[in-house]
């Protein structure tokens, strides 16, 4: 194919990352963030009235893992986390498929997790579907 038959694309419409309380009630909620840097966490998410925010993130030299006003864990999301079956409501993450070396293993971790009816969303998921993304394990 040509590639100068391919469409052109518009300007981006839905680039707001403050998404998160619009797709869903937070308000009470006890929601796991997974790569949101604090900064993050009190934009997009805190201003919904979460009950609890919990944070987890892989690395402990990143921003991810700066922060000071919400319960922090070092942890993998694609092993098996310390957290009970069923506990969050809401388990929402940030530009984190990327990084994962096991996307089915951390999507069985999310799901168990998370309360029956409970809500997830990944926000900024990659579009490539190769084995060698830019960001795969960093």
């Amino acid at each position: 194919m040509n590639p100068n038959m391919l469409p052109i694309a518009g300007a981006i419409k839905n680039g707001e990352k403050d998404f998160y309380g619009k797709a869903m009630n937070l308000k009470g909620k006890n929601v796991l963030l997974i790569g949101f840097s604090e900064q993050e966490a009190q934009m997009y998410v805190d201003k919904y009235d979460p009950a609890c925010i919990t944070m987890l993130t892989k690395w402990d030299d990143h921003v991810d893992a700066e922060i000071k006003k919400y319960q922090l864990f070092i942890g993998d999301i694609c092993k098996k986390t310390h957290f009970e079956d069923n506990y969050f409501d809401a388990v929402l993450t940030l530009s984190v498929s990327e990084h994962l070396d096991d996307l089915g293993a951390a999507t069985k971790e999310i799901l168990r997790i998370t309360k029956n009816g409970g809500n997830i969303l990944h926000f900024f998921v990659p579009a490539w579907s190769c084995a060698y993304g830019h960001h795969l394990f960093r």
